[in-house]
């Protein structure tokens, strides 16, 4: 699962949630960064909701409380900043059907081929 992490102070935020040992996640690797924006390859059954609250657990744990960060899943190639819109609607938004993706379905292929996942 493609999860987006964005956040100001990205490097800080992401050695915590790297460097816990979670035993419902088998992996999380940065598949690219673009600016803030840190595309993770979260390698586990769980549901996006399940790893985003261990992730914020971990942050919280760690004394993050203070960081300005979020977390977003993948739509249609792009980040959906709009998760709370139904399927549908978001099938009329222009932004979802652009031409030009924030990930693509090859770089995401591409990372689980070099990766063996």
């Amino acid at each position: 699962m493609v999860i987006v992490f964005i956040a100001t102070r990205y490097q800080t935020i992401l050695n915590w949630i790297q460097n816990i040992d979670y035993a419902e996640i088998s992996s999380i690797g940065i598949m690219k960064q673009n600016g803030p924006k840190i595309y993770l390859y979260v390698d586990s059954q769980l549901s996006f909701q399940n790893i985003i609250r261990l992730f914020k657990q971990t942050i919280q744990k760690q004394g993050g409380a203070a960081y300005v960060y979020e977390f977003y899943g993948i739509y249609n190639g792009m980040i959906d900043y709009n998760a709370y819109m139904s399927e549908t609607a978001k099938q009329t938004m222009k932004y979802y059907q652009s031409i030009k993706k924030d990930i693509t379905d090859l770089e995401i292929l591409n990372y689980q081929q070099a990766h063996s996942l």
